[in-house]
C-alpha cells in the first residue's frame, strides 16, 4: 500500500513540474472554468504571414473531452480564416489549427470563441493579423556575394565559392540590411563540428580555420515583437 501510494506521489509531483514548465515557456494565459483549466497559446495574440500563403497557428487547450473552439470570424473577406485541423490527443488534449489566408495585404482580426459541450462559450479570443508581401531582409551579404532567404522555411540560400583563393587561410564577412518592421538581434556563425555558435559583427572580416561554416541570423518582428532566426551553409 505504501509502496503504491510513493509512486501516485511521484506522478503528481512529476505532473505538477510538468505544468508549471510549460506554463513558465510559453507564457499562457491560464483559464479556469468549471475546474476545467484552459491554456490558450500566448503566440495567438498577433501574426504576421505573407500574402497568398497558409499560414497556420495552433491553439493548444487541456480539457475534458468535449470543450470545443467554434465561431472562427475574420473581420475582412480578404482574410480566410477556418478550422484546419483538430484532434484530441492520448493525454486528453484537445489541439486545433486554425488556417488563415490573405488575399491582400492589410491588417485584420480574427475571433473565435471556446465552448463546452453544452455549447456555453467559456472564453472569447482576437487575434491581430499582418498580412504583406514584405520579407525581413532587404539583403545578406556574405563575402561580397548575395544570399537569399525563404520567407516561409526561414532557410538560408547562400551561394558557392564564397572562399575565392583556397590557399590563403579563409575568412568570412556577413553584411546585413533589414527591411522596415523587423530589427537585427544578432549574426552567428558556427564553425567545422564546433557546439556552439560564435557571435559576430556586421561587415567585419573574421578568419576561420575551416571552410564549413554555418550561418545564423536572429531578427525580430516588431509587429509581433518574436524573434526568428534564418540558417544555412557556407561551402567552398
Amino acid at each position: 500500500m505504501m509502496k503504491k501510494l510513493k509512486t501516485l506521489l511521484v506522478v503528481l509531483l512529476m505532473l505538477v513540474s510538468f505544468l508549471t514548465f510549460g506554463a513558465e515557456n510559453t507564457k499562457a494565459e491560464v483559464y479556469v472554468y468549471k475546474n476545467v483549466t484552459i491554456w490558450k497559446s500566448a503566440n495567438l495574440e498577433k501574426m504576421h504571414i505573407p500574402v497568398k500563403n497558409c499560414r497556420i497557428d495552433v491553439i493548444s487547450c487541456e480539457f475534458d473531452n468535449g470543450y470545443d473552439i467554434t465561431n472562427i470570424n475574420s473581420s475582412s473577406k480578404k482574410l480566410r480564416a477556418w478550422k484546419a485541423h483538430d484532434v484530441n490527443t492520448t493525454l486528453d488534449e484537445h489541439m486545433v489549427w486554425i488556417g488563415v489566408l490573405a488575399k491582400k495585404s492589410g491588417e485584420y482580426k480574427v475571433t473565435y470563441d471556446v465552448v463546452d459541450k453544452d455549447g456555453s462559450v467559456v472564453n472569447s479570443h482576437e487575434i491581430s493579423v499582418l498580412a504583406d508581401e514584405k520579407k525581413p531582409y532587404s539583403y545578406i551579404k556574405v563575402n561580397g556575394k548575395k544570399a537569399k532567404c525563404d520567407f516561409k522555411s526561414k532557410n538560408l540560400s547562400i551561394p558557392t565559392g564564397i572562399f575565392k583563393n583556397k590557399k590563403v587561410k579563409p575568412s568570412i564577412k556577413v553584411d546585413v540590411k533589414m527591411n522596415k518592421g523587423y530589427e537585427l538581434k544578432g549574426i552567428y556563425i558556427r564553425k567545422g563540428f564546433a557546439s556552439e555558435f560564435e557571435k559576430i559583427k556586421k561587415g567585419k572580416k573574421y578568419k576561420i580555420k575551416d571552410t564549413n561554416v554555418e550561418l545564423k541570423i536572429e531578427y525580430k518582428d516588431l509587429y509581433t515583437d518574436k524573434t526568428f532566426s534564418s540558417t544555412g551553409y557556407v561551402y567552398m
